[in-house]
């Protein structure tokens, strides 16, 4: 089983302040973004099962899965490190007053080692394009642990990671095992680490040793510039 030791709870942080400034950075372009994640908009439906209630959705960047999971009738408690982002998904989530007030953002500092939530506090935790941004493992094991803790028992959570070949690892030098320095599709950029696992068995792995795994699978496509494969777990807390 594949958990943290509390000397090592004691030593990584949920973030990694680079990732946090790169987003900073790029949060005017991401104001652009208007649709959810295919992929969550069918998992809402068929894992979730229509059954509202109080949702994380970790990660949120511009904010337009916030907007779809409240439109779907959740409270969603939104929560991002980057500080532009949220002004961002604040701003688009102002727009829609008909949802807002099931809304609330926050920013989550780059140096926390925890979530800002009490035990128990969340029937529903999505994390969608996200894992990867962690860029170690260990990282990607606190978080799973923070998860745990915040998830009521029998809760759901949808999280998936980018697979090797994928933008975060194609055209990347290798640092340590399934972790890459990736400088952007020109390869010129400041570069981020990135986890990449090699295998859905292995990221199922890391999600199994906190949750119960329903099901595993993929999603993949590769045009023009971008090439993506992302390994998806659906799991409950038992």
């Amino acid at each position: 089983m594949t958990v943290l030791s509390e000397k090592d709870h004691t030593e990584v942080t949920l973030v990694d302040p680079s990732v946090a400034k790169r987003w900073d950075a790029q949060a005017a372009g991401a104001a652009e973004k208007e649709y959810p994640v295919i992929d969550l908009v069918r998992l809402e439906r068929w894992f979730f099962k229509g059954e509202t209630g109080r949702v994380l959705d970790y990660g949120i960047g511009a904010g337009v899965n916030t907007i779809h999971l409240a439109r779907r009738g959740y409270v969603v408690d939104a929560l991002d490190a980057s500080a532009e982002m949220v002004k961002v998904a604040q701003n688009r989530v102002d727009g829609y007053p008909e949802i807002s007030d099931r809304i609330t953002i926050n920013h989550i500092s780059p140096n926390a080692q925890s979530l800002p939530y009490d035990d128990e506090s969340f029937d529903y935790i999505v994390c969608v394009n996200v894992i990867s941004l962690l860029g170690s493992r260990e990282r990607v094991l606190l978080l799973m642990s923070e998860f745990k803790r915040i998830l009521k028992p029998g809760g759901r959570i949808i999280v998936d990671v980018n697979a090797q070949g994928a933008d975060f690892s194609r055209n990347s030098k290798k640092v340590a095992e399934d972790t890459y320095l990736y400088k952007g599709v020109s390869g010129t950029e400041e570069g981020i680490l990135t986890y990449c696992p090699d295998s859905a068995e292995k990221f199922a792995e890391i999600v199994g040793s906190y949750f119960d795994v329903d099901d595993v699978g993929f999603t993949s496509f590769k045009y023009l510039h971008s090439a993506i494969t992302e390994y998806i777990v659906c799991a409950h807390k038992p």
